[in-house]
């Protein structure tokens, strides 16, 4: 057995590694790959008998709280969020019986517990910063909606998705996870994805569909074809991470592809532009930030190429025969579907309420008297302006501080890339989706973590990530070897 070496730590006693140790266990491409893909016929189960969706959710948040209390490793709870994450789409168009905003709380629950149970610190209280700056609007709400009922509803649908950014935040910014740590968490996210492209697809072969110049919910699986094509979108964001982050076999670079082209065509056949948006700027960023590493960004490119000449000469006109010509005639507006409107009425409540806003979910009226809309918003930036007014646009400037941050404090290569890609997609989400998911409370803390790289050196990235990370439990490993401190 090798001797104890000792790490040291500033402000911290020294670490001996080596010593009573347990090798940390490892996951083959080949068993994240069938753990995907079992999600198939998971996802049509949970389709035509509801019950099992509903099992599913309530299993879900289960093990993650059984991980936490077992004392099971960090980057373990993270997986069980991305999870719990990539599942609520899926949740919501087999019609589990659990409420609407079920994901975001639980995901609240999960990280509120394994803060309590951990005790590990933060690297910022940013996060916190801006949902406090969020609570004067809900006072206002609290004086204007007398009815509890609708107060609840108003306050829930609001401010869950913050609620769980800043929880996400607090416990996610500066974590430390290695590159199999964050591997295993994309495909934790990725996996149910594959169960709302099986039920999207079922529902094609099985309805008669009459495609037109709008989003279309019986392409979507019945379901909201906006958030049904975001989820599909993250699905392809995780396969471009995937294939660019981990070296595998032909098998698994075949599969992310085909899982990659899968997705897409699901999401473009939702007729929801905004999928595939989400999807190109994420990859974008992402690709941007892998030019130093020549061999990756020369073979990302020449995919990118291949893919757009497949799909503008092959994939494009099946689609286009197979709708009737629908599709080509829907992709070929460029109108924001009313989404303009909608951020002209908030920026014109902002202007007219410019310090704490009309108060939370109280912008539809008073951007019906504006604009003569009053539907609610679907962009996030102007929402925080019309209806916490400076605060608001404080908090919203917290936000875009810290995923700068998380951006520019990562390694370069693929950990940049994927912070870039995470940040992207989050945010563009907000402008046509706000936080109707969990999406980007999550994704946005998730590319705040560090990731360890074998050659930055064990002690060098403790310093540079969170100041408490030895602070595993007891039964945790670190990215070698299982830590004894000594005493």
């Amino acid at each position: 057995m090798n001797p104890p070496v000792t790490i040291r730590v500033l402000g911290r006693r020294p670490t001996l590694v080596g010593a009573q140790t347990l090798a940390k266990p490892t996951v083959g491409s080949l068993a994240m790959l069938l753990f995907i893909v079992l999600h198939v016929p998971l996802g049509l189960a949970m389709k035509l008998v509801p019950y099992v969706s509903t099992l599913h959710a309530l299993a879900a948040l289960a093990i993650a709280l059984l991980l936490i209390l077992c004392r099971y490793p960090t980057p373990w709870v993270v997986a069980a969020c991305a999870y719990l994450v990539g599942s609520e789409t899926l949740w919501r168009m087999t019609d589990a019986r659990v409420f609407w905003e079920y994901g975001k709380y639980a995901l609240f629950l999960i990280v509120a517990v394994a803060l309590l149970f951990r005790r590990q610190r933060t690297s910022t209280y940013l996060p916190l910063l801006y949902f406090a700056l969020l609570l004067p609007g809900a006072l206002l709400t609290l004086i204007a909606v007398p009815n509890f009922g609708d107060l609840r509803q108003i306050l829930s649908f609001e401010l869950s998705g913050p609620l769980a950014y800043a929880a996400c935040g607090y416990f996610l910014v500066g974590r430390l996870l290695t590159r199999n740590d964050v591997i295993r968490c994309l495909v934790a996210m990725l996996a149910p994805v594959a169960g709302v492209a099986a039920v999207t697809f079922f529902g094609i072969r099985t309805t008669e569909i009459q495609f037109g110049a709008s989003a279309n919910a019986d392409s979507s699986g019945g379901f909201g074809p906006n958030q049904v094509a975001a989820a599909l979108a993250l699905g392809m964001v995780v396969c471009f991470l995937l294939l660019t982050g981990k070296n595998g076999s032909l098998l698994w670079k075949a599969s992310l592809v085909a899982l990659f082209v899968w997705f897409g065509i699901q999401a473009a056949l939702t007729f929801s532009r905004s999928g595939l948006y989400y999807s190109g700027a994420a990859i974008l960023a992402g690709t941007a930030f892998l030019v130093k590493d020549v061999r990756r960004f020369t073979l990302v490119l020449l995919f990118g190429l291949a893919l757009v000449v497949v799909s503008r000469f092959v994939i494009a006109p099946q689609l286009d025969a197979f709708t009737g010509g629908a599709f080509e005639r829907r992709y070929a507006r460029t109108d924001l579907s009313g989404r303009g409107d909608l951020m002209e009425g908030d920026l014109l409540v902002f202007l007219q309420h410019p310090v704490l806003g009309v108060g939370v979910g109280l912008a539809r009226e008073a951007r019906k008297q504006a604009v003569g809309v009053s539907n609610k918003s679907h962009t996030e930036f102007t929402r925080l302006l019309s209806e916490h007014g400076f605060l608001g646009a404080v908090a919203l400037a917290l936000m875009l501080t810290m995923g700068i941050q998380a951006v520019m404090r990562q390694s370069f290569g693929w950990p940049r890339a994927f912070s870039a890609a995470l940040l992207a997609f989050g945010l563009v989400f907000m402008t046509g989706s706000a936080m109707r998911l969990a999406i980007p409370a999550f994704l946005l803390p998730l590319a705040g973590v560090r990731i360890w790289l074998p050659r930055m050196g064990r002690a060098t990235a403790q310093r540079r990530a969170l100041p408490a990370f030895q602070h595993y439990p007891a039964r945790a490993f670190n990215p070698i070897q299982r830590v004894t401190t000594t005493r």
